[in-house]
C-alpha cells in the first residue's frame, strides 16, 4: 500500500511537472511570435516586403498575432494593403 502510494505521488508530481514545462513552452512560443511581430511592424515600416514576409512566418504558430491590433488599432492586413505591399496582404489572409 505505501509503495502504490508512492507511485501515485511521483506519478503525479510527474504529471504536473509535464504539464508546468507545457506552459513554459507556450509562454516561450508566445513571447517569440510577439518578438517576431514587432520585427514583422519594423520591416513594414521600411518597406521591406520580403524580410516582413520571413517574420510572418515566424508568427504563423500563433494566430491570435495575425489578428492583433497595435496601439493604433492596426492589424497586419492593413498595414499590409495601406503600404501596397500585396505579397504580405495575401499571406495574411491564407
Amino acid at each position: 500500500a505505501a509503495l502504490e502510494k508512492k507511485n501515485a505521488r511521483l506519478e503525479q508530481e510527474a504529471l504536473k511537472r509535464q504539464a508546468e514545462e507545457e506552459v513554459y513552452a507556450l509562454q516561450l512560443q508566445k513571447e517569440r511570435c510577439f518578438k517576431a511581430r514587432g520585427d514583422l511592424m519594423k520591416e513594414i515600416d521600411l518597406a521591406h516586403e520580403q524580410e516582413a514576409l520571413v517574420y510572418l512566418q515566424e508568427i504563423r504558430a500563433d494566430p491570435d498575432m495575425l489578428v492583433f491590433r497595435d496601439r493604433y488599432g492596426s492589424t497586419l492586413l492593413h498595414e499590409a494593403c495601406s503600404r501596397g505591399m500585396k505579397q504580405l496582404a495575401l499571406a495574411v489572409l491564407h
